[in-house]
Parts: C-alpha cells; sequence; structure tokens
C-alpha cells in the first residue's frame, strides 16, 4: 500500500466515527425498546431512560473513538515513514546524477555529496568549513557568485550557467540551480545547490554565442509544424520577437507577408531531395536580402530548416547606380 492509499485510508477512518456513533445509538434505541417486554423490563424502569441512553451513547462513543484512533496514529506513523522513505530515495537518486552542495548563509560549505568530491577534485574535509567562493575564478570577487548571493539573499532561486574551477585548477562549465531554505521567520538558513556538468557541451555554447552575435539572421525551426527553435539576436530584433518565448512563434510570424502555401512551395525541393538549399530575394520595407534556406537532419532524427537572411541593400543599390 503506497503513502496515497494510506491518505485515502486515514480519512476514511476519520469519516467513519461519525458514522458507527450513530450506528451506536440506533442500536442503543433498539435495545430499550425490546427490553420493556422482557422481565429485565422491571428492572430498568426505575431508571432514567434518557440518562441511560447517554451514559451508553457516550461508553460507546469512547470506546470506538479509543480503538479508532490506536489505527489512525498507526497510519500516520506508516505514512510518515513511508513519505521519509520516498524522500530519502528521492535525495539519493538525485545524489547519484548531480552535484550537491549544502552552504549556511555565509555561503560557507556546511556538506557536499560523493559526485561533487568526483567532480571537483576535493575530499568532503577539504571543502567543509571553507566559502564556496573557492570554486569560482576571482573567488568572492567573480561577477557570477556575486550575482547568486545577492539572489539567494533577496529570497530568490538562481538558475543559470556557470564556469567553475576544480581542485587541480582545470575550468570545469556547469548548469546549476541554487534554492535558499529560509526558517519560518523568513530567515535565510541554507542554500542548496544542484549542478550538472555541461563542458562536453561547452562548444555547443561557443558556436550558439557565435551564432547569437553574426549580423545575419538566422532561423531554425521545424519542418512539419514549422515552429521556431532557434533565431539568433538579429533575427528576433528583425522579427520583433520575444527571444523567452520564442517557442510560440513559427517561420510564417516572421514577416507579415509570408504565406505558408508559399513558402511550402519554395521549399518543397529541398524535402524531395532534388536540391540541397533555395534562395529567394525579398524586399522589406526600404531594406533587400537574400533567403537562404537548408534541410538540417539532427542526429535524433528530427528534420529542421535552417534560413539565413543576408542583407542585400548596398549591392542592389550599387547595382542600380551601375545601370
Amino acid at each position: 500500500m503506497d503513502a496515497n492509499q494510506n491518505s485515502l485510508k486515514l480519512t476514511f477512518l476519520r469519516q467513519n466515527y461519525v458514522r458507527q456513533a450513530v450506528f451506536v445509538a440506533s442500536l442503543f434505541a433498539v435495545f430499550t425498546a425490546a427490553i420493556q417486554w422482557t422481565p429485565f423490563g422491571r428492572i430498568f424502569a426505575e431508571l432514567h431512560y434518557s440518562t441511560l441512553a447517554i451514559y451508553f451513547l457516550m461508553a460507546a462513543a469512547l470506546t470506538v473513538a479509543l480503538f479508532r484512533h490506536d489505527q489512525i496514529e498507526h497510519l500516520k506513523s506508516d505514512l510518515a515513514r513511508r513519505s521519509g522513505n520516498e524522500v530519502e530515495l528521492s535525495h539519493d537518486a538525485l545524489c547519484a546524477n548531480s552535484i550537491i552542495t549544502h552552504t549556511d548563509p555565509n555561503g560557507t560549505v556546511i556538506w557536499v555529496n560523493d559526485k561533487f568530491q568526483k567532480t571537483f577534485g576535493y575530499k568532503r574535509n577539504e571543502i567543509v568549513g571553507s566559502s564556496i567562493a573557492r570554486i569560482y575564478p576571482q573567488g568572492p570577487k567573480n561577477r557570477t557568485f556575486q550575482e547568486i548571493r545577492n539572489c539567494l539573499m533577496n529570497g530568490h532561486v538562481w538558475f543559470g550557467h556557470s564556469e567553475e574551477i576544480r581542485a587541480d585548477g582545470s575550468s570545469i562549465f556547469v548548469e546549476g540551480k541554487i534554492i535558499p531554505i529560509h526558517d519560518e521567520d523568513g530567515q535565510l538558513i541554507r542554500a542548496v545547490s544542484i549542478r550538472t556538468d555541461q563542458s562536453r557541451f561547452e562548444h555547443v555554447r561557443g558556436i550558439k554565442d557565435l551564432f547569437d552575435h553574426l549580423q545575419d539572421e538566422i532561423y531554425i525551426y521545424d519542418s512539419d509544424s514549422l515552429q521556431m527553435v532557434y533565431a539568433n539576436l538579429k533575427a528576433t530584433e528583425c522579427a520583433g520577437w520575444n527571444s523567452a518565448h520564442l517557442g510560440n512563434y513559427t517561420i510564417i510570424d516572421a514577416h507579415d507577408q509570408m504565406s505558408e502555401a508559399a513558402f511550402r512551395v519554395h521549399t518543397a525541393p529541398l524535402v524531395a531531395g532534388q536540391k540541397d538549399s533555395v534562395s529567394i530575394n525579398v524586399k522589406r520595407g526600404d531594406t533587400f536580402g537574400e533567403i537562404s534556406t537548408r534541410l538540417h537532419h539532427s542526429k535524433n532524427g528530427r528534420v529542421m530548416f535552417m534560413s539565413i537572411v543576408r542583407d542585400t541593400t548596398a549591392r542592389v543599390r550599387e547595382q542600380a547606380v551601375s545601370y
């Protein structure tokens, strides 16, 4: 029986209090009516039936309450034990896959898991008692470290990427979530950090940073739904999109004159495997551009379009002058 089943049973037992009390009262009413027609009736005749009923009902209810109380306490204990086991299992699973650290309000390390020791190269007794700032480049002056401290002191969870330093001085790139823990008065008493090693993906981040700052517009989107997967800074600026909600857009939203039907016809040679790329010249307001689109097959089997929009305004105007 799991914790949810125990909770339901606990609720059911509590509801039975009222039902059983009503049953006892009904039983007593039948009993008092029956004894009037037996030889015992004269014995009870001298007693006041209402008083007797109250005493009998109170005794029966107390008996039932005590019995059910024991059952409920047993279930509560069992529920707490099972919940504790589930929390422990969740914690063990998290520790097995993530780098966990606990720090006090001053940023002093009070506990690290085995994966931290393995990943950063510190023994537990070497890092516990020292400032967590030691794993950041430039220590307490590190911008990310200061950002995290300000975030925690304001009661907010910090999430992001950061470069950190192993015991041997080498760099490690991690994705981290740092959660402030408060007491009943709202005071920070501890911070729990959950990190994952992202070093093997750092070269991908480097490529993304390069794409982000190109002057050409880059759009990557699903070949079926046309839903956006990536757009660099220039693309989001020209399209007027909020990068935080990129998944809400399709490539058709990039310009108000775009038509899905015309787009499908334009990219049909790519889908059919007849061409490696297709291009089209466009005019947007006072500017001109060339859109080159290719089909990309990712390793996970997803098929995506990648369109690059290059500003050709200067070239078009030069050609117009030459004629």
